[in-house]
């Protein structure tokens, strides 16, 4: 069995923070990798890497627009024990790994991406 690679991301300012998630007292920080000192990031941002890629080699986060292969969007979410794609809180979400995708946006950066007519 292969390790799966643990890596956070969360948002500060305009920008993004890539590493380890540490959980203070009264702040969430991510480290990145050879850095002493944390970014403190928003804690509603932060989403874990699924240890999959799209089909252009981007990593997908929870968080993450994808689309399918076939146009359908969705936005990537951790639920019962697994990585799934959810369309809208009505929908029965579904596993990522069953189809090819593509990472457009993130909820946080680009929630417009999920309105309109092409979400299934």
């Amino acid at each position: 069995m292969e390790d799966r690679e643990i890596l956070f991301r969360g948002k500060i300012g305009n920008g993004w923070a890539y590493g380890d998630l540490r959980h203070f007292k009264n702040s969430v920080a991510i480290f990145r990798q050879g850095y002493t000192f944390p970014y403190l990031v928003i804690p509603s941002t932060v989403g874990q890497y699924t240890g999959l890629t799209d089909q252009n080699g981007v990593k997908i986060f929870e968080g993450d627009i994808i689309e399918t292969t076939s146009g359908n969007r969705g936005y990537v979410v951790f639920e019962n024990g697994a990585f799934m794609k959810s369309c809208n809180p009505k929908d029965m979400p579904f596993l990522i790994a069953d189809v090819v995708n593509t990472v457009i946006g993130n909820i946080h950066d680009n929630p417009e991406l999920l309105r309109g007519d092409n979400n299934a």
